[in-house]
């Protein structure tokens, strides 16, 4: 934080989410309050008492762990509505997988609130996003005078990998590569394109200051959306319009006009065999390194990307220093 804030300023705005089940309108992660409104206030208030009695110290629990617990007959009734509206149905759209295909070990990330607490980052000390956005901020980083910058242009016109070296227009580059592109793109896709799940983005704009409850809003029931996202509540501006984006997953192909941005990697044993081949026929290159989404084909959220670039800036100034 430290770093990017010679860079920006944050505003305070605090993630919250809200999903859609059966025209109602729930709020993740789920949190006491919203078990009592799934189950009823009596059934969920016991519910609570029980979790709460059970987890003293916890400030959530998985909800796979929750799926253990098999002798409290409230606490089935519940795993098994948040699994069937919520997340199953989400996952299969999200990841292109058939709905009956989706295993419960799917809900081993998702974590119940054990409170009333509202806060969709519950561990994080400081939240906010750039004032003037992620683009000014990428900016001002960019304008160092040790910095320059070349748009539109192929890197792979100029940059070859061969012979376990890096050569630059014919000539081998000692230089530190740090590459954050596809990785297939190192090789010229030798070994296939990795696969990944890309979006479709709709834009609309209303003529009203605020339309959504929250500014995230998940629809694990609709047939193709998975989600909507105010844009004017996340930068918390106080003007008489607002935009909204309303996003479909689809299946990466760098040939499909809608779909040839690659946003997530695709977690599955298969598909991490399949990385690992270019990692491995790049491994003995000493001066190039593999960071972020594309090139080590990990998700990561904003503040795990920022932590591994510093990381990987660490390891490399140690490496020169010995």
């Amino acid at each position: 934080m430290t770093f990017v804030k010679r860079f920006t300023k944050f505003n305070n705005y605090v993630h919250k989410v809200g999903v859609i089940v059966n025209s109602q309108m729930y709020q993740l992660p789920i949190n006491f309050c919203q078990i009592k409104k799934i189950l009823s206030p009596k059934n969920g208030g016991k519910l609570c008492r029980f979790l709460k009695s059970h987890y003293p110290d916890q400030k959530k629990i998985s909800l796979l762990d929750l799926c253990k617990i098999k002798h409290f007959q409230t606490l089935n009734q519940l795993t098994k509505w948040l699994f069937e509206n919520i997340y199953a149905p989400y996952t299969a759209k999200m990841w292109g997988t058939p709905l009956e295909a989706i295993d419960p070990s799917v809900v081993e990330r998702v974590k119940i609130t054990l409170g009333d607490s509202e806060n969709y980052f519950l561990d994080t000390k400081l939240q906010g996003l750039p004032v003037d956005g992620y683009t000014r901020m990428i900016q001002k980083i960019l304008e160092h005078k040790n910095i320059s910058v070349k748009l539109n242009c192929d890197i792979f016109e100029h940059l070859e990998i061969k012979q376990e070296h890096l050569w630059w227009n014919n000539k081998k580059l000692e230089n530190i590569v740090i590459y954050c592109g596809p990785i297939e793109a190192c090789l010229n896709q030798k070994f296939g394109y990795l696969p990944y799940r890309s979006l479709r983005f709709v834009f609309e704009t209303y003529d009203e200051s605020k339309v959504l409850p929250f500014a995230v809003v998940n629809d694990p029931s609709h047939h193709t959306k998975t989600r909507d996202t105010e844009y004017t509540q996340l930068t918390m501006q106080k003007i008489n319009k607002t935009i909204i984006s309303s996003e479909y997953p689809g299946a990466y192909n760098p040939n499909d006009p809608l779909y040839n941005v690659p946003y997530y990697p695709i977690n599955k044993p298969e598909n991490i065999q399949h990385y690992q081949q270019y990692k491995k026929a790049l491994k003995n290159i000493k001066n190039f390194y593999l960071l972020g989404r594309l090139a080590e084909y990990k998700y990561y959220d904003m503040d795990a990307a920022i932590n591994s670039a510093m990381n990987l800036f660490e390891q490399i100034h140690n490496n020169n220093s010995k």
